[in-house]
């Protein structure tokens, strides 16, 4: 009788546990970088200070864009800045996903980044990427009274 119930435990564990084993051996190792340490999903950590590499639509150009300012800009220009507090926080959600998503293909296959992004991860061209609006520009566009009561909103 012992001899059965040690034998159905090991086969239990080989059941159980093997199939683990294989996969966690196999599983692609993402490589270490600021960008994965900063805006992992995995590790829910947000580095606010962190440059993101962005081509903007107007000029043509990439800029190194701060993370937070990135996502407080697609949030201004997704979203408008009148809608429901919990929409606003939504929206930011959805450009942090995004962005994350983006930064994370891109370091597993560097060949996801389209030739028209000239390096950067995201473009700010809404019908390819997220929309984006800049603080200066949303301070031309709300004027001061609006954007003193939008900005503070979206941040």
């Amino acid at each position: 009788m012992k001899k059965n119930i040690v034998l159905i435990f090991l086969m239990s564990l080989t059941v159980l546990f093997l199939p683990f084993l294989i996969s966690a051996s196999r599983i692609e190792k993402i490589p270490t970088a600021s960008y994965v340490d900063a805006i992992s999903t995995n590790t829910g950590i947000l580095n606010a200070n962190l440059k993101i590499p962005v081509l903007i639509k107007e000029t043509n150009e990439v800029e190194n864009l701060p993370l937070f300012d990135y996502i407080c800009g697609t949030v201004a220009a997704e979203v408008p800045a009148s809608y429901n507090d919990e929409a606003i926080k939504a929206q930011a959600v959805a450009c942090y996903t995004y962005i994350a998503y983006k930064v994370e293909a891109s370091l597993k296959n560097p060949s996801y980044i389209p030739e028209r992004h000239k390096g950067a991860y995201v473009c700010t061209d809404s019908t390819h990427c997220l929309a984006y609006i800049s603080k200066e520009n949303a301070l031309k566009n709300w004027g001061e009274t609006k954007f003193n009561e939008y900005w503070p909103k979206i941040t």
